[in-house]
């Protein structure tokens, strides 16, 4: 059986969609080093032998690539690498830091470099995280 109703309508055309942009998986970094250097700072760091894709992803510290975020009792790092994205996350800092004064430093290919300062000088971290 045959059904003439004139010519074909079109109903709709739905947008083209736009391709993903694939992102890229998140790791933590686990591994890092930190001391208690003086009465006013303390560092944190990692380098190429405890995180050697990380570091490569972070190359000379270009903006962009490289971003620190300093709260009065946490910090992270985020390195945006090609095929991973990698940040160091700690939180709950035994002691207050003082955020305006905190600096994050990339030696290419050796380090990163992570300078807390002090809320309060002469204050002795005992441990850099506390404990719940």
């Amino acid at each position: 059986r045959i059904q003439r109703c004139g010519p074909p309508v079109q109903l709709g055309v739905a947008p083209a969609e736009a391709p993903q942009e694939r992102k890229a998986p998140l790791k933590r970094i686990m591994k890092y080093s930190w001391v208690d250097e003086s009465r006013r700072l303390v560092k944190v760091y990692f380098g190429a032998a405890e995180e050697p894709r990380a570091l490569e992803a972070a190359g000379r510290g270009e903006a962009g690539r490289v971003s620190a975020d300093f709260k009065e009792r946490s910090f992270q790092v985020h390195i945006a690498g090609h095929d991973a994205n990698y940040v160091l996350a700690i939180d709950h800092l035994e002691h207050e830091v003082v955020p305006e004064q905190c600096r994050l430093r990339v030696v290419e290919g050796k380090r990163i470099v992570v300078t807390l300062r002090k809320a309060k000088d002469d204050t002795l971290w005992n441990t850099l995280v506390r404990a719940r």
